[in-house]
């Protein structure tokens, strides 16, 4: 996936389905640690970031929209950090 100045990548599935990638810690990632993100499917994102707030968690990155998904960066009250896409 070809960005500003940089290239992330993106593995798929044989039938074109988005399975993982790689991003840069630059353009809408520059903000974050730079640390392996694993990232979890959520059925509704906005109500994902509401809970993880609810707890004590932290939203690092907003949600941002890519192709037909959209997902953001959290923090859990302990440290860890994953991703959240609702495709």
């Amino acid at each position: 996936m070809s960005k500003e100045d940089y290239t992330d990548y993106r593995m798929i599935t044989p039938d074109g389905q988005p399975a993982a990638g790689v991003h840069h810690q630059a353009g809408d990632f520059a903000s974050l640690p730079s640390v392996w993100i694993p990232t979890i499917l959520v059925s509704d994102l906005q109500e994902s970031l509401k809970a993880c707030r609810k707890l004590g968690g932290k939203v690092l990155m907003d949600p941002k929209t890519y192709e037909q998904n959209s997902g953001a960066v959290i923090e859990y009250p302990i440290g860890a950090i994953c991703g959240l896409c609702q495709m």
